[in-house]
């Protein structure tokens, strides 16, 4: 390697941060300088410490004049309806016009279990449900049959 190449090299080197002592035993040696230089880092400079940030502190809303509003709660009926069922038995009263629903099966219709005893009238001209308890009534059953008078 003739002299040229070597300065080159050296000049290479130090300009990337690496010494040419520390590559693959390369050695350099110019009349001025006898012994290979010591490596010596890079400076480096210190990284500022970072700043705690402290949580947001909740702000408060202005206060207000306006009182909050208020709320009125409305009283909408209630539908009682009966439950899904199937195997009933109904009649219609020509009297009170309205239809009257009792027993019926509300799951397996073989499972006395699933029978149910309720009564309930839907009256024809509001569409509304009522349930009656009367003082005595059938036992709770599934696929009776019914007349209307």
């Amino acid at each position: 390697m003739s002299r040229l190449s070597r300065v080159f090299l050296t000049v290479l080197f130090l300009c990337v941060g690496l010494s040419v002592s520390s590559c693959a035993g390369a050695t350099t040696s110019t009349p001025e300088q006898s012994a290979p230089s010591p490596t010596t880092p890079p400076p480096t400079e210190p990284i500022p410490p970072t700043e705690t940030l402290a949580p947001p502190t909740p702000t408060q809303p202005p206060p207000t004049d306006t009182p909050p509003p208020t709320v009125t709660p409305t009283e909408e009926p209630i539908e009682l309806n009966p439950s899904p069922r199937g195997y009933i038995s109904m009649a219609y009263d020509s009297e009170s016009k309205q239809v009257i629903l009792f027993g019926g099966a509300t799951g397996d219709e073989n499972d006395p279990a699933n029978y149910s005893g309720e009564t309930w009238a839907f009256d024809v001209a509001t569409q509304i449900w009522t349930e009656m308890k009367p003082p005595k009534s059938p036992s709770a059953r599934s696929s009776s049959g019914s007349i209307g008078l």
